[in-house]
């Protein structure tokens, strides 16, 4: 996470008065929405959708398409994509590489 956020675009919406982050959305590696939270204490606020729309704009200025994938049976995010326009095109399947070794810890680069 700290690798997408310092070397892509990213988003957030923090308090006014408190500064607290209440809502983040990231650029994937593959240039994807993604990583797309909102607190629970601040949903159903239009944040989701506000970020969206934001990295939308960024991603245009930048010559990138806006696509985003949405964990299946994730229904409230897939209804908020739907709102904004997004249409499915595709299913994606997600793999993921485990060490063999439990003690094996993979060594960020990002981190200094």
């Amino acid at each position: 996470m700290k690798r997408l956020i310092r070397y892509n675009p990213s988003i957030g919406a923090y308090r006014k008065d408190t500064g607290e982050l209440m809502a983040w959305c990231l650029c994937q590696v593959v240039g994807s929405l993604g990583s797309l939270q909102v607190k629970e204490q601040y949903l159903r606020q239009g944040l989701g959708a506000l970020l969206v729309k934001s990295m939308s704009k960024i991603f245009m200025n930048c010559g990138m398409e806006s696509f985003a994938a949405v964990v299946v049976n994730n229904i409230a995010s897939d209804n908020m994509f739907k709102k904004l326009g997004f249409e499915k095109t595709d299913i994606i399947y997600w793999n993921r590489t485990i060490p063999s070794d439990p003690e094996h810890v993979w060594k960020d680069s990002g981190d200094e």
